[in-house]
């Protein structure tokens, strides 16, 4: 059993960087919905599903990427970006890049005609993948981590893909311009290696 450690770094608006730099990785709220919940689309107005699932997102290795994301949402308003480590198990991170064995087993996952019909279900809940937000990637990968979860009987920690985070002027783009990784359990951070980083400062 092989463990990760991974440097990453989270941006947020000023206003609301206050509790985590009181309380650091304790902040983290990262909802937690029932699997009826997930299958019958039936979501709490405050919970949001990322391009990777539920959870907390971040850029690994990357603190400009981070900075740069944010911005885009604090209309002109100062921002914060947080350095974070996390200490992971191999088995228990989905990593989602090309020609990965997860990969080659979601892309099997993803054909089997049940999960075709979950497709169709969400899209007639709304749940859509748009140039801002891949809510419908998002929905199926927790699916699948909860399935992997309950078939090998070990939690899906984390979620490492890449991404084309659309920061330069260039929208709907396909670049590949970094790492984003979802932490969907906030145990697996290290303890005290959360805090403000400071070349933004």
């Amino acid at each position: 059993m092989t463990k990760k450690i991974l440097k990453l770094y989270h941006g947020t608006r000023f206003e609301s960087a206050r509790e985590f730099k009181l309380k650091g990785a304790k902040a983290i709220r990262i909802p937690k919905l029932t699997q009826r919940q997930i299958k019958d689309a039936n979501f709490d107005k405050y919970v949001t599903i990322g391009s990777l699932g539920i959870g907390f997102y971040t850029f690994l290795d990357n603190p400009d990427l981070a900075y740069a994301f944010i911005q885009k949402f604090s209309n002109g308003k100062r921002v914060i970006v947080f350095e974070l480590e996390i200490e992971v198990l191999e088995e228990n991170m989905l990593v989602l890049e090309y020609n990965t064995e997860d990969m080659k087993r979601f892309n099997t996952w993803i054909k089997l005609p049940e999960v075709q019909d979950s497709i169709k279900f969400y899209k007639k809940h709304k749940i859509l993948n748009s140039s801002k937000q891949k809510s419908l990637d998002g929905i199926l990968i927790e699916l699948y981590c909860r399935q992997v979860s309950e078939i090998n009987k070990t939690n899906i920690d984390a979620v490492e893909a890449p991404t084309h985070t659309s920061i330069d002027g260039i929208s709907n783009s396909g670049i590949i311009n970094g790492i984003e990784v979802l932490i969907r359990n906030k145990e697996i951070i290290i303890e005290n290696t959360f805090k403000e980083y400071k070349k933004f400062k």
